[in-house]
């Protein structure tokens, strides 16, 4: 394998698992992983063969195509705004390549059960399908509302969904999302109480490996302002509605039913 292919899968994993990274965080997670030091990320990427993954570079980024196609790249910097990144193994991380991946949990499992047993009449590919619809959805950063709304679109009654609905939580709580850099909603919260426990020489949580003093401690959480690459385009839509994720914006993420149970 080249090293232009390995660096083209790595940043499809980048972009599956986070929605949106900047090229300096994916040289510093590549040498992380790798163990290097390459200084020059673009000399390593085949941009024509990475653009055929749906994968956008514009201004420094790397770009999923669902944000590059709405230009919610401001929107998304400014949700992302000192959270830090979910940093697995590099076993893991690669897994991500496949955008249809999600890691498996015991919440997972037990909508499975209830959904298969209550709700679907023991229909395993429509209970993997609604499964898939959930997890694909909330790692776009769909509301409750849009998530809840692939079950009665499939004329599931109000009693069903009703008992499904605590599980149904549960999952939508510990799944992956773009907007948490890849943690879920509990682990953010979590990795926040640790957060307040921080000394202001420990290593800041946002991955940089800097102290946390002179890294995220001072974070000025208004807004990115002039900082931001995307800046005039968060100030032209100031008047549209924010991260909005229609329906028909969001099919190429509810279609597929693979790798959502692999360990």
């Amino acid at each position: 394998m080249t090293k232009q292919t390995d660096m083209n899968r790595y940043i499809l994993a980048c972009c599956h698992l986070y929605g949106m990274i900047s090229e300096d965080k994916v040289l510093m997670f590549y040498n992380k992983h790798h163990n290097t030091a390459l200084s020059n990320l673009l000399e390593h990427i085949d941009l024509k063969r990475l653009s055929k993954g749906f994968i956008h570079y514009e201004k420094g980024y790397f770009i999923s195509e669902y944000i590059y196609d709405s230009r919610e790249m401001s929107d998304h910097l400014l949700a992302i705004q000192g959270k830090p990144y979910y940093f697995p193994s590099l076993d893991t991380f690669m897994r991500y390549e496949d955008e249809f991946y999600h890691e498996s949990n015991t919440y997972i499992d037990n909508l499975y059960q209830q959904l298969f047993n209550i709700v679907t009449n023991k229909n395993k590919v429509w209970t993997e399908n609604l499964i898939e619809s959930v997890l694909g959805l909330k790692q776009v950063n769909a509301t409750m509302e849009t998530i809840l709304s692939t079950f009665s679109d499939d004329d599931i009654s109000q009693g069903k969904i009703m008992k499904i609905t605590p599980n149904l939580f549960a999952v939508v709580d510990h799944a992956r999302s773009h907007i948490n850099n890849g943690y879920s909603d509990y682990e953010l919260k979590q990795l926040e109480v640790d957060r307040l426990k921080l000394k202001a020489t420990d290593t800041c949580l946002c991955g940089s490996d800097k102290p946390y003093g002179t890294c995220c401690k001072s974070y000025d959480k208004i807004g990115l302002g002039n900082q931001d690459p995307f800046f005039v385009i968060t100030h032209l839509k100031l008047n549209q509605k924010r991260l909005s994720h229609s329906k028909a914006n969001l099919k190429p993420y509810m279609t597929r039913s693979t790798y959502i149970y692999q360990a």
